[in-house]
């Protein structure tokens, strides 16, 4: 018997469906420590083969002929801040970041250290609206 997706259900079982779901996934991250190798689930020895795939991406978007630009990034899930200081800062004037676990948006202070390129720290999951000061996406 297949499995029943989220897209077969009424409304209402639904919503169910995203509350368990979020509030198991945040139960989840709760009982996480927060380092590399608790964001990487056991396998933070990836870690860098992990960020150099993703600067050979982000090499290859900012070649294109109408390239984003380098002003602003958001690290949505950011966890400790592992994108962030061994990715984002090298290509964009300022981060901010966005994780649900309030251990792990704290964690990121130490782990990516003083940094001036270090914007907003927002504490919210991916369900909840987030206010950006108007201006500061330009």
């Amino acid at each position: 018997m297949a499995d029943v997706q989220p897209t077969d259900l009424n409304a209402e079982t639904k919503r169910k469906y995203r509350t368990s779901f979020y509030g198991n996934a945040a139960e989840y991250w709760s009982s996480v420590p927060a380092t590399v190798d608790g964001v990487l689930g056991g396998f933070g020895f990836i870690s860098q083969t992990d960020i150099q795939g993703s600067l050979s991406f982000l090499k290859q978007l900012f070649k294109l002929q109408n390239p984003p630009g380098h002003g602003r990034a958001l690290d949505c899930g950011a966890g400790i801040g592992r994108i962030t200081k061994h990715l984002l800062l090298r290509f964009f004037d300022k981060v901010d970041l966005v994780e649900q676990n309030a251990l792990f948006l704290e964690e990121s202070k130490n782990f990516i250290g003083k940094c001036h390129k270090v914007g907003n720290l927002y504490c919210a999951g991916k369900r909840k609206q987030i206010y950006i000061p108007k201006g500061i996406l330009q």
